[in-house]
């Protein structure tokens, strides 16, 4: 039926989010170090260090979550916590932020240039021009 079909997809979604940070799914649980996005942040950062003689640069995707200002959301957990580990917060951008193709151009073009170094976004706002 229409609604257990209902309750198995919003019960799929919830194991995903939980899978990805348990504060996905209720704000007041506490940071879990060794969630994905924990996990993550120490990659990208370990990463950051290795390639800063060259300003290597990293693309981070997630699909589950957008950037809020009055909610938990992966995105800022993402850059508070590398900003924490010691990475400017100029090095690091949101595709959402990017509104139009031009702001979007530039953006890559700072990305390629090694001037912004970890570019977050989902893959659809990634590699899909804007309006289309």
């Amino acid at each position: 039926t229409l609604h257990s079909y209902r309750s198995w997809k919003k019960i799929t979604n919830d194991g995903r989010k939980l899978a990805l940070d348990q504060r996905m799914i209720n704000e007041l649980l506490p940071d879990d170090e060794t969630s994905k996005v924990s996990e993550c942040a120490n990659n990208v950062f370990a990463n950051w260090k290795k390639t800063a003689d060259f300003k290597g640069t990293q693309l981070v995707f997630c699909d589950l979550s957008t950037p809020k200002k009055d909610s938990f959301d992966v995105y800022n957990s993402m850059r508070d916590k590398l900003i924490e580990k010691g990475v400017p917060e100029s090095d690091i951008a949101f595709i959402h932020d990017a509104d139009t193709e031009v702001k979007k151009k530039e953006l890559f073009s700072k990305v390629r240039k090694g001037d912004v170094r970890v570019l977050l976004g989902g893959v659809q706002l990634a590699f899909k021009p804007l309006g289309a």
